[in-house]
């Protein structure tokens, strides 16, 4: 790949580290820490991994100034975090920083690394220049380097009244201020969002790991306490489970997590306290990735696996329903409910756990799934809150936790999820105010927040939200008025806005919403005034409409004849006058009706007779009079037939009566009295040959 010249000179910068023998996990992550890219990471490592070429002799037409520094590279043998590093292995190089001034007058610097001893000897002519000397047997995971500049010869040290030891001082300073204030900067950027001890913090892309050494691995996980502790490696899980603590750690895995904890943590945590034996789930977790041997894992994979780990440990993972290859050595995309890309490598897209009897809290490392698209954990025991940084993971599209026992508010990171597209909290037991931040949430298409205790008032950033078509806040405590913005969400299809304790009137704005399918304002007592006209004009595209248990009063109005994808009305429960608008009978598509609990008066139109895709009439507990009209009998689909509480007088028609060989399995009317030997009210029918069941008036 071609660099630029300024991309060069920091390529160059990793290359010397590399070359004084810096362990390259440590290079990776110094670049990683100062965001280079990653164009330039790779030609630092495909460097690193090639033949050192020769120095080029000084071309004609060049002027060069050379000022040679000296510095010891010291290899080590295993890393022992108790101990001070040191060794005895030695390599004496000589650095050139040379000024070039090119045939353009252009001048730049190059540095120009060259081995003059190995082991204390002096190299042959024509011998390969190593850049650093090790014992063979030693793996790159288990040998640790230092560095430090050894005292030059007196010729070539600079003097402190030379104009290159100043300028060479001026650039360490500077290097050091630099690195100071990107550490700064990576510690606190995103402090308004996550808790420092116990939210993740994601900030790195994907590179290789630091290579770590392969290590014993823990047993698989039994689930019971029949283990021997003296001759057995328990998994921290079952160790937890059954000693409280973790206290049976091999030497090689207790180094390599603490090598882990220095290298690996403070990537995603400002501070990590846990004692190597706490049983946090996130410490359970570092303690199992120690094991093993995953040397070919991307920092970003070792990440995954690891937060995959405190799942498992946070949510009960022993007593879920399915568990395969859960906290075994095997990729994490074979473990159950967990799926992946198709990338190289392979990547956690999807963690699907469904009804699998999880019992916690969710914990906020799940934020480490970097990729993750799909979270749905719904129709469990999960309790707590929604982790804080869960929603800063930007491919996150769908997140369902539905009928858990999930408590808190919808965190403000919400406004943050740019690629959310459903979430989905119903039955659970959240309450407080909806975030504003809800409305940051541009791609968001499905909101359900039924069955919960939120309470206030609606936030007007939710009706920012051009491109949700549905909504559901059913059941809650929502006070206020039902805000007439609901109208800019014209890509709703499906609206539902109680049980609630709103008060005001229905906005007639919702009336252009051109794209209702579904309509629901049920159990909202305190609201009042008039079903809008609006609504039978303009919803074309209505299907079902629900307006009932509220104080709603004047009449039906007859624009409602005139939606052609009509398929179920309910006006029940409210305090509605006049008559039935005989224009009902022209809804072809009607299946439901059900007008009951209601002041209406006057007789059944016979229209009703020609609904025939009629399954349900309720027309009960109203003030309705006359006879039941005999084009009823037409409604060969109906299955339920409600009439009772009103005024009726009349004998059931036989054409009715035949509908009981049909569909029709509920055929309720008020029974029939006699008053004063002369006056019969009520209805006569056969029981059960006609009708099911008459009411006592």
């Amino acid at each position: 790949m071609t660099l630029t010249r300024g991309e060069e000179a920091i390529a160059a910068e990793y290359r010397q580290l590399l070359r004084i023998g810096l362990p390259k996990g440590v290079v990776i992550q110094r670049m990683m820490a100062a965001k280079v890219p990653h164009a330039i990471q790779q030609s630092v490592l495909n460097e690193e991994n090639s033949t050192p070429s020769p120095i080029p002799e000084d071309e004609s037409g060049r002027e060069s100034r050379t000022t040679e520094f000296t510095e010891e590279v010291i290899d080590d043998v295993k890393f022992d975090p108790s101990q001070p590093l040191g060794g005895p292995e030695k390599s004496t190089t000589s650095f050139y920083e040379e000024i070039v001034i090119d045939d353009d007058e252009s001048e730049y610097e190059e540095e120009i690394v060259e081995d003059e001893s190995v082991d204390g000897r002096q190299l042959n002519a024509g011998e390969n220049v190593p850049t650093h000397v090790y014992d063979k047997s030693i793996s790159d995971g288990d040998v640790e380097y230092q560095y430090r500049p050894t005292k030059m010869p007196e010729e070539t040290q600079p003097s402190p009244s030379s104009c290159w030891y100043w300028i060479v001082c001026l650039v360490f300073i500077g290097l050091l201020g630099g690195s100071a204030g990107v550490g700064y900067w990576l510690t606190t950027r995103d402090g308004d969002k996550v808790s420092s001890l116990e939210s993740p913090i994601y900030t790195n892309p994907p590179t290789p790991a630091p290579s770590v050494a392969v290590s014993t691995r823990f047993d698989p996980i039994q689930g019971d306490c029949n283990f021997d502790v003296n001759d057995s490696n328990p998994n921290p899980i079952d160790q937890c489970n059954c000693l409280g603590e973790i206290s049976i750690i091999e030497s090689d895995i207790r180094e390599r997590y603490f090598y882990n904890l220095e290298a690996f943590i403070p990537a995603y945590f400002r501070e990590y306290d846990d004692d190597i034996s706490s049983c946090s789930p996130r410490n359970q977790a570092l303690v199992w990735i120690s094991s093993g041997d995953d040397t070919e894992l991307s920092t970003d994979q070792r990440a995954e696996k690891f937060a995959l780990a405190a799942v498992f440990a946070s949510l009960g993972g022993t007593q879920w329903k399915k568990s395969r290859n859960w906290l075994s050595y095997k990729s994490v995309c074979t473990w159950f409910g967990v799926k992946c890309d198709q990338g190289q490598p392979d990547y956690v897209t999807q963690l699907v756990l469904d009804d699998n009897n999880l019992i916690g809290v969710l914990p906020s490392e799940l934020s480490l799934l970097a990729r993750l698209q799909f979270l749905m954990v719904a129709q469990n025991k999960i309790s707590g809150p929604i982790p804080v940084p869960l929603f800063t993971i930007k491919d996150l599209g769908t997140v369902d936790v539905s009928f858990n026992a999930i408590t808190g508010v919808i965190p403000p990171t919400v406004g943050d999820a740019v690629s959310l597209n459903s979430l989905n909290v119903e039955n659970n037991s959240m309450s407080g105010r909806l975030t504003r931040n809800i409305g940051r949430a541009g791609n968001l298409g499905y909101l359900n927040l039924r069955s919960n205790g939120f309470a206030s008032e609606l936030p007007l950033e939710l009706f920012n939200l051009r491109r949700l078509r549905e909504l559901d806040i059913a059941d809650n405590k929502f006070t206020g008025v039902i805000p007439a913005e609901v109208s800019n969400l014209n890509a709703l299809t499906k609206l539902t806005l109680g049980p609630n304790l709103f008060s005001g009137t229905i906005p007639s704005s919702i009336g252009f919403l051109g794209s209702l399918k579904y309509l629901s304002i049920s159990g909202v007592a305190d609201l009042s005034g008039l079903i809008p006209a609006e609504f039978g004009f303009y919803l074309s595209s209505l299907e079902e409409i629900t307006i009932s248990g509220t104080d709603i009063s004047g009449n039906i109005d007859t624009s409602f004849g005139r939606l052609p994808s009509l398929k179920s009305i309910d006006f029940s429960g409210n305090q509605l006058r006049s008559t039935i608008p005989s224009e009902l009978g022209s809804l072809g598509t009607l299946a439901y009706l059900d007008l009951g609990g209601n002041f209406l008066d006057g007789s059944i139109p016979e229209t009703i007779g020609n609904l025939l895709a009629l399954e349900e009439l309720r027309l009960n507990d109203n003030l309705l009079q006359g006879g039941i009209p005999v084009p009823i009998g037409n409604l060969i689909s109906l299955k339920t037939m409600r009439l009772e509480a009103n005024r009726f007088e009349d004998r059931v028609a036989d054409s009715i009566c035949d509908l009981r060989q049909e569909s029709l399995n509920v055929f309720v009317v008020d029974c029939p009295i006699e008053i004063e030997g002369t006056e019969m009210f009520g209805v006569f029918c056969q029981i059960p040959d006609c009708c099911t069941q008459c009411v006592p008036q």
